[in-house]
């Protein structure tokens, strides 16, 4: 046959309220336009497509956890995702989505945190890097119903299900201890702090200067509040290094002072050492170059993987026997760096 044309009306029956009638349709079909719609048909049936449905939403399933990090860059963040991931895979628990806003900003997972009731999850085990700022987020969290763990810092004591992560008043006793073996119990130090009162530090100020006492021949010069800067911390430190050249020691109770060293002058040239918390591989050269005597870390290998049990068992309204899980602490020093490192990447493998 010679090629086919047709032409039909297409007419509804109905135009809804609208008082004008809707235009007619026409539609004109060659034999090539037939058979390409037939192909894409068959194409379409053979392979279980169907067309996009408006507002359809992915739900997680039943009881499902949102594993949250500080951020992608943050170098912990591959051990607490190995440790969930191997909590995963040893009990084949469904429904744990695991994610870190791009960069570590609290803002970002601040963000991040108020999609989930949203999306349907149960649980949520939260990295916490600052306490202050991630509090009421965790509250609204536990406001919808979400059972939420907090991991690494603590945050929202009163309310949230459960924590796993560092005992503040712990980490001040090793600090002094390790500053004493440092010493070999008799020197002098200056001591960075961040106050008293502070929601994270003020713990470890407090034990560190008790058991700090208890070394008499180790002699504190000041008590310098560098308010957690960095900048400050690093200004106080070669300022004071200027006046007290035979100080044998800086104390801070956290790293602050090595978070932006790099292409800068040696924080402590000479004889005078820096102790700190904080063994984290950004910080590990600091031992190697002699400018660290001793760095106090947590023994993470657990962390991710304990937290995440806490929240699977609160989700599930099991009764958590244990619901604040505390980390081990060490010491390492030039000697121990290396089999630290080993551990390191050993806690960072889903599989080690």
């Amino acid at each position: 046959m010679g090629s086919f044309r047709r032409s039909c009306r297409l007419a509804p029956e109905w135009h809804g309220p609208t008082r004008w009638p809707l235009p007619a349709i026409t539609l004109w079909a060659t034999p090539t336009a037939l058979r390409f719609l037939a192909v894409l048909c068959a194409i379409c049936w053979a392979t279980g497509c169907e067309p996009p449905s408006a507002g359809r939403v992915s739900r997680p399933e039943k009881n499902a956890i949102a594993f949250i990090g500080a951020g992608q860059d943050d170098s912990l963040w591959p051990v607490l995702r190995a440790g969930a991931e191997r909590y995963v895979a040893e009990f084949g628990v469904k429904g744990v989505h695991i994610e870190a806003p791009r960069r570590t900003s609290p803002m970002a997972q601040i963000a991040l945190l108020d999609t989930l009731h949203g999306r349907g999850f149960r649980g949520a085990c939260v990295q916490v890097n600052d306490a202050r700022l991630m509090a009421p987020a965790i509250r609204r969290l536990c406001g919808q119903g979400l059972r939420v763990i907090t991991m690494v810092h603590d945050a929202a004591e009163e309310v949230r299900h459960g924590f796993c992560g560092l005992n503040n008043a712990a980490i001040g006793q090793r600090l002094a201890e390790a500053t004493a073996q440092a010493l070999h119990n008799a020197g002098s130090v200056i001591v960075l702090h961040a106050g008293a009162e502070h929601d994270t530090f003020g713990d470890r100020l407090w034990a560190f200067r008790e058991a700090l006492s208890r070394h008499t021949r180790v002699r504190c010069y000041f008590w310098l509040d560098c308010q957690a800067s960095a900048s400050e911390a690093e200004r106080l430190i070669r300022g004071h290094l200027e006046r007290y050249p035979n100080l044998d020691a800086f104390v801070t109770l956290d790293d602050w002072p090595l978070r932006f060293l790099e292409g800068k002058p040696k924080l402590l040239p000479g004889s005078c050492k820096l102790i700190t918390f904080g063994a984290r591989p950004g910080n590990w050269r600091y031992l190697q170059d002699g400018t660290c005597a001793a760095l106090v870390e947590a023994d993470h290998r657990r962390t991710g993987y304990d937290a995440l049990m806490l929240c699977d068992k609160a989700v599930q309204h099991q009764e958590l026997i244990v619901n604040r899980i505390e980390l081990p602490l060490v010491v390492v020093t030039t000697d121990s760096l290396d089999e630290f490192m080993v551990d390191w990447v050993a806690w960072s493998n889903p599989a080690g």
